[in-house]
């Protein structure tokens, strides 16, 4: 499955990147569904990300569900960069196994610049996890 998504911002582009990648653990500040995030394994970055990934809380309670997202590839030049996301402590009825995203930032003029999330999620197979079905025995 691949979803894409696009949006036009009314800023110029290096703005706009500096929050995407630059302040990539500052979720919580721009993604109304988090109300915290922090940074995971600065510079233990790869391909010379400002940090390894983040942890996005996904409620109030500090020990409910998570996603710890791990930045796979950056590119600084092309403003573009892609994230695993991993669900933690999440109930197991939540479909998604991970998510890959890409999100890429491209200017369109002086104070206007896109931004394109594309995910890739990969859902669960039925069978995993615990058996919602009992064992029928004759």
């Amino acid at each position: 499955m691949k979803v894409t998504k696009s949006i036009t911002i009314n800023k110029p582009v290096q703005e706009v990147w500096q929050i995407i990648a630059h302040d990539f653990d500052k979720a919580h500040l721009w993604m109304g569904p988090v109300p915290h995030s922090y940074e995971v394994g600065k510079g233990n970055s790869m391909d010379g990300a400002p940090m390894e990934g983040r942890i996005c809380h996904l409620s109030n309670n500090p020990n409910g569900a998570k996603a710890k997202e791990i930045i796979t590839q950056y590119n600084e030049e092309e403003k573009s960069l892609t994230f695993e996301v991993t669900s933690i402590s999440v109930p197991a009825i939540v479909p998604i196994k991970k998510n890959v995203v890409q999100m890429s930032v491209k200017r369109q003029s002086k104070n206007r610049t896109e931004v394109i999330r594309v995910s890739r999620p990969q859902l669960k197979v039925f069978a995993e996890g615990p058996s919602i079905v009992p064992t029928l025995t004759t």
